[in-house]
């Protein structure tokens, strides 16, 4: 109750503060009575008073939403990270990397009008500060293929384009920052980035941390450097390149618990696990545009990286029938050690040649992509059977010792030649063929390390071989005018695959033909102020060779998988509707994807031993519908924003037991739903930000009639005021509250964070900063989820209550573009 007042005396003395009268001063000068430099100003000149007029912080411009970010108040050193949190519809997830916005998927991220940092949007929100940034810009990105020749695939790429300050155009930004705590947090770090209002950019970072990650554990860490840079050459070259390097160690606890939905048997299973590991990886990337002629241009994009990994892991795994009251049927042990490595790259090349401008035009393309791995992996377990009798009449134990090796190849070549024929000033054909050939290779040597010298185990090893050759026709028109937008095509692809496999002694080769059929519509109107957009896109899926082994992998004994080589093709239909009005500050978005002849896994259980038997088949039934509303409007210094998602899912499975001849359709219904309020309030001194957010989750097996049904509910409040003495506090709180199926007031979360930041120097360019996160020590890791076979809740634990102590020093070299 005290710590609830406390944040509420916090509250409610900011908001005092921001309504204390200001002194009235004279002056011979003419006022702003808003002198923010980031403001638009246009405004009325009456007499010695400037009225300027406070810009919007969204505008809507034709295809192209523009989020005005330069007013709001961002902590000292903060990243465009933190910068995104206070814009209405706009979510981030750092555990994913995934950036939406109302809902749909950011998928690229520019600088300037050029990309930025091989479109890494994780890096490029951390690297960048907020402080640089005056505008950004969301459109959906033409690829330069599709610019040279005027058709589009009519597939969004929304990319979010970043726009700097003229102080920072041409400008050296560094800052160091060093980062202490208890409980081992820390925080190394060096930035350096050189800014320019055309694109070009060059950043490099260097970094140790380990405050990204809130897992418990020993020794948890993430190394990384990298550089990125983007150079024109002058108006017909442009290159951009980006270079990283990785080293994470993570060690990590957890429990789960999960029931499915069975009428009867073992029904509910619950575990503990444990691991350990470490990944290094590497990663480049390149890409050049050169434009030869004003009818011809080349395009070159190159990338390549490299993996490796090692960890060791124990888990242990009870199943038993929750419901009939029966203790522990199959009980599992499992410890293991695994190492790995591997390599990729990806090469492609395109040229487009215009033999009139603004005519036909003739495009070539190349691509290839390969991939190699390499696995160990050394398991020993122990699964007893207490309801499987052995021929004392006691309960039968297993006990395994193997060493499983499994490299893998992957190879895919395409060239595909495209003809763009004009048909008047508003209409494009495009037709294409190409040829693509594929090639994959996995093999899988098991040994039984319990005999001598290891012996090879044939029941356990396996080898598989997938050639394809097949060819590409494509057809796509396109229309384009002032207020509406068109196209639409169709590209079929038959082919041709082999697949050989090898299992227990016996060898077996099957040819397969089949075309894949992709088919896509697009249609778009634009008027004043509002645009509506209509597209559907399908496609066909084929089943990997992991899928079509027609064998039985007992490397788990409580999970056997089998393959399937009678799997046919699935095919995924998409519609997709959006809808914006600009001044309303309205956007409606839906989404339904249906698919046919979907690839699930058909469970039989094995009563006696608890274990599962998979196999793959296809399935109908699956689809999903997904709806989102964001509204946002500007009151003087209040910024609101309100977002709105529906989620509906019908997933289907096959379950039944093991000496039955026929399994059972099982449908489960599910719908979510998510309400986020957000109301932010940007006066001079500071800024405070208020958010409500509800997320209900419903499901419902049809088979049982088992239903789950969850709340999550969480309310913050997050603040930031400028002191004297050049003194800066911050504070948030939230709640986080859970109810419903499995859940009790345990797993509710209060969490509590401030922070005071003290700035000097001559340019206050070095700050220290004093924080405290999680002041009541009630951080928690529970996650609860449903799906077609049953519903699961995962514990782990988290690092909860430290101090940290920050330094960080920025030095710019601020200097105009176009000096010397």
């Amino acid at each position: 109750m005290r710590i609830r007042l406390l944040l509420i005396y916090i509250a409610v003395g900011l908001l005092a503060v921001s309504s204390l009268p200001t002194r009235a001063t004279t002056s011979s000068e003419p006022r702003h009575l808003v002198s923010d430099p980031d403001t638009l100003r246009q405004g009325k000149d009456l007499g010695e008073v400037v009225v300027v007029a406070r810009r919007k912080l969204i505008q809507m411009r034709n295809d192209t939403t523009l989020i005005n970010v330069g007013g709001l108040h961002t902590k000292r050193g903060g990243s465009l990270e933190y910068l995104l949190r206070k814009v209405p519809g706009m979510r981030y997830d750092r555990v994913t990397g995934r950036l939406t916005y109302n809902g749909k998927p950011l998928v690229k991220i520019n600088l300037n009008g050029s990309t930025f940092m091989g479109n890494n949007i994780a890096r490029a929100l951390a690297a960048l500060p907020a402080e640089a940034v005056s505008q950004l810009k969301i459109y959906d990105l033409l690829s330069t293929l599709e610019k040279a020749t005027g058709i589009t695939d009519g597939l969004q790429e929304l990319t979010l384009d970043i726009q700097t300050k003229d102080e920072f155009n041409g400008a050296l930004t560094t800052n160091v920052k060093a980062e202490h705590g208890t409980q081992g947090r820390r925080n190394d770090s060096a930035l350096l980035n050189w800014l320019r209002s055309n694109g070009e950019s060059l950043s490099f970072g260097v970094a140790s941390s380990n405050l990204e990650n809130t897992t418990a554990g020993n020794g948890n860490y993430t190394n990384s450097v990298s550089i990125d840079g983007n150079k024109h050459f002058g108006k017909q070259l442009k290159l951009n390149a980006s270079a990283s390097l990785y080293d994470f160690h993570q060690e990590m606890f957890g429990s789960s618990y999960s029931e499915e939905y069975l009428t009867t048997g073992t029904r509910a299973d619950a575990s503990t696990s444990s691991t350990k590991g470490r990944n290094t990886s590497g990663s480049l990337w390149f890409f050049s545009t050169y434009e030869m002629s004003k009818r011809s241009q080349l395009n070159v994009n190159f990338s390549a990286s490299l993996y490796g990994n090692k960890s060791q892991s124990a888990q242990e795994t009870q199943l038993f029938d929750k419901r009939a009251r029966i203790d522990t049927i199959t009980l599992g042990n499992e410890e293991s050690f695994s190492r790995g490595h591997s390599n990729s790259f990806s090469a492609s090349a395109d040229f487009t040649h215009a033999f009139a401008e603004g005519g036909t035009a003739l495009s070539i393309m190349g691509r290839m992509d390969a991939n190699n791995a390499q696995s160990t992996n050394n398991s020993h377990s122990r699964t007893h059977y207490r309801q499987l009798k052995n021929k004392l009449g006691t309960d039968s134990l297993q006990l395994r010792e193997l060493q499983q090796l499994s490299p893998t190849q992957s190879r895919q070549t395409s060239f595909t030649a495209l003809l763009t024929q004009p048909l008047g000033k508003k209409v494009r054909l495009q037709a294409g063929w190409g040829i693509v050939a594929a090639k994959n290779y996995r093999k899988q040597d098991t040994y039984d390390q319990a005999r001598n010298s290891g012996q090879w185990v044939d029941s356990l090893s396996n080898e598989s071989k997938l050639t394809s050759l097949g060819q590409e026709f494509r057809l796509t028109f396109n229309y384009d005018s002032e207020h509406l937008s068109a196209n639409g095509g169709l590209t079929l692809l038959p082919q041709r695959k082999r697949f050989h496999q090898r299992y227990h002694g016996e060898e077996r080769d099957t040819t397969l033909r089949h075309a894949d059929f992709k088919p896509m519509a697009h249609v778009r109107w634009r008027g004043k102020g509002m645009s509506v957009r209509l597209e559907y896109s399908g496609y066909t899926s084929q089943p990997s060779a992991e899928m079509l082994l027609a064998f039985r992998n007992t490397t788990d004994p409580l999970a056997i998988r089998e393959g399937n080589p009678n799997l046919k093709p699935a095919f995924n239909s998409m519609f997709d509707l959006e809808w914006e009005h600009e001044r309303w500050g309205l956007s409606l978005s839906a989404n339904f994807q249906n698919t046919l002849n979907d690839f699930t896994e058909e469970m039989r259980l094995d009563r006696q031993s608890g274990a599962r038997h998979y196999r793959q088949v296809n399935i109908n039934g699956n689809n999903s519908f997904n709806a989102n509303l964001g509204w946002n409007k500007q009151l003087g210094l209040w910024n609101l924003g309100l977002s709105m998602a529906l989620g509906l899912r019908r997933e289907v499975s096959l379950n039944g037991d093991e000496s039955e001849a026929e399994v059972t359709k099982s449908v489960t219904k599910m719908r979510e739903g998510e309400v986020l309020l957000l109301c932010g309030f940007v006066p001079k001194w500071g800024d405070i930000t208020f958010s409500a957010h509800w997320q209900p989750r419903f499901s419902h097996n049809i088979q049982t009639q088992t239903r789950t049904k969850n709340h999550d509910f969480s309310l913050s409040v997050n603040a930031m005021a400028d002191l004297p003495f050049d003194l800066e506090l911050s504070t948030d709180a939230s709640c986080y509250l859970h109810r419903g199926t499995m859940t009790s007031s345990d797993a509710d979360q209060w969490l509590w964070n401030m922070s005071l930041a003290w700035s000097f120097l001559r340019s206050k360019q070095a700050t220290l900063t004093l924080s405290w996160n999680d002041i009541l020590n009630r951080r928690q890791s529970l996650e609860r989820t449903a799906s077609a076979t049953g519903f699961n809740e995962s514990y782990r634990p988290v690092i909860k209550s430290y101090v940290l102590l920050s330094f960080s020093y920025q030095l710019n070299f601020k200097k105009k573009e176009g000096n010397s």
